[in-house]
């Protein structure tokens, strides 16, 4: 029996292999693999171990069901585990805020699409946060966070949540229209998120820490743009930034909100002129701002 499987789980590696790669490259969401050869290997191995799992579920399954031989092998032991190799793959590649934080590689977010997230990636996306919270998915990457101060793993990793492009496309859908397309309302989200996240840090870190928390914090927001800004905008979004890169746009949006300190009632009112809205849109957004505001401080913890 253990020989058996033992069988099973090597002529499995290569169904892990093509899970890996499509999960990677299946749709045109801007994730990328982690620079360091180990973390990569460390991610083929769980979808490697995801796939030999599904292969024994489905494949015991279409055996109590009585599948025929072709659609045994061909839906349950290969397409079925397939796709949930390929689906685990993509939430991690996408939710690898404690790999980022502590390898230094930085997820890259697509900003430059405004279409709505599937019911598919809520529902991944909760899943695969939940393991993440756990510390089941990234466990082999705990000995390496414990080399850092744990209040700037946070600080890194606020960020990363903060400036989370999906996020903040659902939460932007809450405000009312202005004049500016979708893709540049989730750019605008982001960039005042990023203040919202720099103000926390202020208020909850011990004042010796606090410059070089936000210096960490920084980094992430600024390395989040890097990617998209190695191509020219689209025309929707250069019809508001002109020529500009967009870390270029980011990093002077952040400079502004640094002006007001970062208070969430003044960088509110400079957000609302940014996205072209009424003065009293203020009024309506603020409120969601603030319970924004509260579910990142109870990310970030004490």
């Amino acid at each position: 029996m253990i020989e058996a499987l033992w069988y099973k789980f090597v002529q499995t590696w290569f169904l892990g292999l093509v899970a890996t790669l499509l999960g990677r490259f299946i749709d045109r969401t801007n994730v990328r693999f982690p620079e360091s050869w180990k973390a990569r290997s460390l991610i083929f191995l769980q979808v490697w171990g995801v796939t030999f799992l599904a292969v024994l579920s489905f494949g015991y399954a279409g055996y109590l069901l009585n599948f025929q031989e072709h659609t045994q092998a061909g839906i349950a032991e290969f397409f079925l585990p397939l796709c949930v190799g390929s689906y685990f793959c993509r939430q991690a590649l996408k939710n690898r805020i404690s790999v980022n934080s502590r390898f230094g590689n930085d997820q890259i977010p697509t900003f430059q699409s405004s279409r709505p997230p599937t019911a598919a990636a809520y529902l991944g996306r909760w899943a695969t946060q939940a393991i993440s919270q756990k510390g089941v998915l990234m466990w082999p990457f705990n000995r390496k966070a414990q080399e850092l101060p744990d209040v700037h793993v946070r600080s890194w990793n606020l960020m990363h949540f903060a400036t989370d492009p999906d996020r903040n496309w659902d939460f932007a859908s809450n405000f009312r229209k202005t004049a500016i397309p979708g893709s540049v309302l989730t750019c605008e989200t982001t960039f005042i998120m990023g203040s919202v996240a720099r103000g926390i840090i202020r208020e909850r870190v011990n004042p010796s820490l606090v410059e070089t928390c936000i210096a960490s914090a920084e980094k992430v927001f600024h390395q989040s743009f890097e990617e998209d800004s190695k191509a020219p905008l689209p025309d929707e979004m250069q019809e508001i930034y002109g020529p500009q890169k967009l870390n270029l746009v980011a990093s002077n949006a952040l400079e502004q909100y640094a002006e007001d300190d970062d208070q969430l009632y003044l960088t509110v009112s400079r957000f609302v002129s940014r996205i072209k809205g009424d003065p009293r849109m203020k009024h309506e957004i603020l409120p969601l701002f603030e319970e924004r505001r509260k579910v990142l401080i109870e990310a970030f913890g004490e």
